[in-house]
């Protein structure tokens, strides 16, 4: 393996370390509370990148696997990662704009459209070009999940600006805004990886394989990491951590 891709690999990887166990463990806290956002976040986190890109990788990779095997897994992963990536999308929406009909009217066209992506991808050309570099009508699933996280990193990004001005008026609790920061910074860390690697995919940059490689190991290997502790403090973060928050934000009220 190169080192390039030792440093994407790694990065990837504690992402889909933090997402199986956040992911189970926000499912079951939904299940206590009856609260529909934890669960949209937790099947999210658990589908799209502890199910879905593990079995991406396994179905691309595994050459010496036999053919109808890494077929099976491949259409898993487009399954898991679909609904996945609507249950961000209820999340987004069930969080940060509940009332608004744009957002409302975004969702209902993200939850369709994925499903749709899928549907023209069976059909024709079939799943079988997507194991040889042609994805046909499912690349529009890339556009559409890179739309999707990026809306859910706008809006935790700006709802985090706003408890922040009423954090310094002491009319936000410091703990609740510093996990919408962390939200924020782990989300937006996995938008720029999409955007990342949607633009190798549309733009001709003259670059050639190993170029490629090389930039999205620069991208993906960091950012995976920081999106991973993002994940970490803002769900299950240590005692010591929010102990070290509820100070901070005392002494600068102080």
């Amino acid at each position: 393996m190169s080192a390039a891709a030792l440093i994407a690999a790694v990065g990837g990887l504690s992402f889909v370390l933090a997402s199986w166990v956040l992911g189970p463990r926000l499912i079951l806290l939904s299940r206590r509370t009856h609260g529909r956002p934890e669960f949209s976040i937790g099947l999210g986190l658990l589908l799209m990148a502890g199910v879905g890109y593990p079995l991406t990788a396994v179905a691309e990779l595994g050459t010496g696997l036999a053919h109808s095997t890494r077929m099976t897994l491949l259409v898993l992963s487009m399954v898991a990662g679909a609904v996945g990536q609507c249950s961000v999308t209820l999340f987004t929406r069930q969080v940060f704009r509940p009332d608004a009909r744009w957002a409302g009217a975004l969702m209902l066209f993200l939850l369709l459209a994925f499903p749709v992506a899928f549907a023209l991808q069976a059909g024709s050309p079939g799943f079988e070009t997507l194991l040889n570099g042609r994805s046909g009508p499912w690349s529009a699933s890339q556009y559409l999940s890179t739309l999707n996280i990026g809306w859910a990193g706008t809006e935790s990004f700006l709802y985090w600006r706003r408890l922040k001005k009423r954090q310094r008026l002491g009319l936000a609790d410091p703990i609740v805004t510093n996990r919408i920061g962390l939200w924020a910074l782990a989300i937006l860390s996995s938008t720029t990886i999409s955007v990342t690697t949607t633009l190798l995919h549309l733009v001709d940059f003259g670059l050639s394989t190993g170029q490629e490689q090389v930039v999205k190991a620069i991208v993906i290997g960091p950012l995976g990491a920081v999106s991973s502790v993002g994940l970490w403090l803002a769900f299950l973060p240590p005692f010591q951590y929010t102990d070290w928050v509820k100070r901070r934000a005392g002494a600068r009220g102080a």
